[in-house]
């Protein structure tokens, strides 16, 4: 175990995907024994407002429920923050600065991942809530890894929405058929990495598998970076 550092995880953003990155930080750590796993201090703010109907002007702002909740880490023993959720990444820009400890981007995590793993790809297709998409944060962060960035169109974007908002948050099936045929649409378009840039994507992931398509998971990229970022290891796969 490298010098140990505690996790701070703003959970909650919603409750489903907080469960499966923790399982995730779990499974995915080498570790022979209970104490070889990282610390971790977690809030399970359900109640923050939903932050996409935020960024689109339709809600209140969640960013005092988040700021509010950081201090609580940072009081609790803290030594960095991440969050488990892409479109919260919008009211947590200045997070680092404000709370005084290093903090995670999902989205930055994210991009970098796909670089590592698809070394030669040159496109991404992003796959996430409006608000995430409307941010330009992946827009940033793939011009930052030399990536052109694929978005949705209007039709994919709506069933995007679906799968988030009526499937995975309302707690019913995700459709398989229709989760995979756009990730294949997006391969069609050009792209030679899929991102599911929402954790409420990555459940479907972490349920369905990837089928055999290029997909880099945010969920899973910020496990391991947690995992890393904490003194822990990760286990090595094939």
């Amino acid at each position: 175990m490298n010098h140990r550092r505690v996790g701070g995880v703003l959970g909650g953003l919603g409750p489903l995907a907080t469960a499966y990155f923790l399982q995730r930080i779990v499974l995915a750590t080498d570790a022979q024994t209970d104490q070889e796993h990282i610390d971790l201090i977690i809030t399970q703010r359900s109640s923050t407002p939903d932050r996409t109907a935020a960024i689109q002007g339709k809600g209140p702002s969640p960013k005092e429920s988040l700021n509010r909740d950081i201090s609580l880490l940072v009081d609790a023993g803290a030594d960095f923050i991440t969050a488990p959720c892409n479109s919260s990444m919008v009211f947590l820009t200045d997070a680092e600065q404000s709370h005084g400890v290093p903090f995670l981007s999902i989205i930055d995590e994210t991009v970098k991942a796909a670089r590592v793993r698809y070394p030669q790809a040159s496109t991404l297709a992003l796959l996430a809530t409006e608000g995430t998409i409307a941010s330009g944060l992946y827009r940033e962060a793939a011009e930052k890894y030399s990536f052109e960035l694929i978005e949705p169109d209007r039709v994919e974007q709506q069933q995007v929405t679906d799968i988030i908002y009526r499937q995975v948050k309302a707690n019913q099936p995700i459709n398989e058929e229709q989760f995979f045929s756009l990730c294949d649409t997006l391969t069609a378009r050009r792209a030679e990495v899929i991102i599911t840039g929402c954790t409420e994507l990555s459940v479907a992931v972490e349920q369905l598998g990837d089928r055999g398509r290029p997909i880099v998971d945010s969920l899973a990229s910020l496990a391991e970076a947690t995992i890393l970022e904490a003194g822990g290891k990760v286990l090595a796969t094939d």
